[in-house]
């Protein structure tokens, strides 16, 4: 279903090749522990990451669309500039009322490794646009995700943030036009509305559910 209010993010031509449904099974998922404080007291409100084994992660520049490059600098600025979706930003100034303590007991929950203000690269793995499996586990996974802190649910706000954004680089991607740092399963990626739909009710159900 698209609402107009979303218009911006539907708007975005979809120019694919045909959907691969290639499935590649590898471990995406990392346990978020109570690690996460230290890192959370380092920076201001709203700044924390999930715990990552970093030999799963490759040696690589950090690109300035990550979420990596703007862990120091206005991280509220970033999460408001991936999706134009306006529940999107609701959630966003919901979450941001909320207090800045954190509960240790709920933060041993599974993310995937890329929803974290550690990833460094530009675009998220490549299963995520070969598997809609991968793709939905990521966003049950989010939407289970327990939090009762400002910290804690802008993680949720991330990965939400950067799933919509993905499906809009998908939708726009034209292979003539791409730059060479544009990596070219975007093209083949079964990433489009019907993911941006179900991420949007999501959206509406995590408001309703946790903050409302």
């Amino acid at each position: 279903m698209a609402h107009q209010s979303q218009a911006d993010f539907y708007d975005a031509p979809s120019k694919k090749r045909g959907a691969r449904q290639k499935s590649r099974k590898k471990s995406d998922y990392v346990h978020v522990t109570s690690d996460e404080e230290d890192h959370l007291k380092k920076i201001d409100d709203g700044k924390s990451s999930s715990d990552e084994d970093e030999d799963n992660l490759d040696i690589a520049p950090i690109a300035d669309s990550s979420p990596q490059y703007h862990v120091t600098r206005d991280m509220v600025s970033y999460l408001k500039s991936l999706p134009t979706i306006p529940s999107y930003h609701r959630l966003l100034a919901a979450v941001q009322k909320l207090p800045t303590r954190t509960d240790l007991k709920v933060w041993k929950q599974q993310l995937p490794i890329w929803v974290s203000w550690t990833w460094s690269q530009a675009y998220l793995p490549k299963d995520i646009h070969e598997n809609m499996e991968t793709a939905s586990a990521a966003l049950e996974n989010l939407c289970n995700y327990k939090f009762n802190s400002c910290g804690w649910g802008l993680i949720v706000v991330l990965g939400l943030g950067l799933l919509l954004r993905e499906c809009s680089c998908a939708q726009e991607y034209e292979e003539d036009e791409a730059r060479v740092d544009v990596p070219d399963y975007l093209g083949n990626s079964i990433l489009g509305f019907k993911l941006g739909d179900q991420i949007v009710d999501k959206i509406a159900g995590i408001e309703r559910g946790k903050i409302g």
